[in-house]
């Protein structure tokens, strides 16, 4: 016995604007009650409904499983403005998307920057231009104060809306930007790694509100080794081996 979970497929008031509705049964089932096709119940508020049982639990909880998958799909594709450095061949990329909302913030007006990074004092600018909107950060104990021990490093190439982050004071969006709208852009430090750049890999937030745009993340990823997938081990394996039985042939 217990509490299982429905899909309203039609009510006397149904309302076709609304589409499938998710509900909890209200009383405990058994397995018995599950296995009839349909059953129908009188409602609170007066009517009848008629809900769609499954033959099994199985089946119901995979209905349950897609309409959350759908609730999900509904969520906001970002939260926030992301840049992510990465290793990336020879070289190290770092590539940023996402929204800002400047609600609360100071701004200074405009400041000539470069694009690069200074991971000892949590400095991080990236894009095309090379001014920017200039905004104070307020204080806020819990935010980085650095995302590494390396000094000053200017991106090789870089491209995009020009945004950036300055310790724990100071955040840089486009010029006349407007809050809330998407940005994105990158650039690429060649002939480095993750280690030689003084990164330490981790995820490293700022906020200054609860807004949903109200953050600033910069996420390092921890540089991986290559390791030889299952199909090539085994080919040099027969390889080998093959070798290895010709010559004992060949000297027979």
């Amino acid at each position: 016995m217990g509490f299982v979970y429905g899909f309203i497929f039609a009510t006397p008031n149904f309302n076709a604007d609304r589409g499938l509705a998710l509900i909890r049964l209200a009383k405990p089932v058994s397995t018995a009650y599950l296995t009839q096709s349909y059953q129908h119940t009188r409602l609170s508020e007066g009517g009848l409904m008629k809900k769609f049982i499954c033959s099994s639990l199985w089946r119901h909880t995979l209905s349950c499983l897609a309409a959350a998958v759908i609730i999900f799909a509904h969520s906001p594709a970002w939260a926030g403005f992301t840049v992510t450095l990465e290793q990336d061949g020879t070289d190290v990329t770092a590539s940023g998307s996402g929204a800002i909302d400047l609600t609360g913030l100071t701004t200074f007006g405009d400041l000539h920057v470069t694009d690069g990074i200074f991971p000892g004092f949590a400095i991080l600018v990236t894009g095309g231009a090379s001014e920017v909107g200039w905004y104070f950060l307020p204080v806020i104990s819990s935010n980085p104060s650095t995302f590494g021990a390396g000094g000053q490093t200017l991106a090789s190439t870089s491209s995009g809306s020009e945004v950036g982050i300055e310790g724990n004071a100071q955040l840089f969006v486009p010029v006349g930007y407007t809050s809330d709208a998407l940005i994105a852009d990158s650039m690429t430090f060649d002939n480095a790694t993750i280690s030689s750049l003084g990164l330490t890999p981790g995820t490293y937030e700022w906020t200054w509100g609860t807004g949903a745009d109200q953050n600033f993340t910069v996420d390092v990823i921890a540089a991986t080794s290559s390791v030889p997938e299952p199909c090539t081990m085994l080919l040099l394996g027969s390889g080998l081996t093959g070798l290895a039985a010709y010559r004992r042939f060949k000297k027979a």
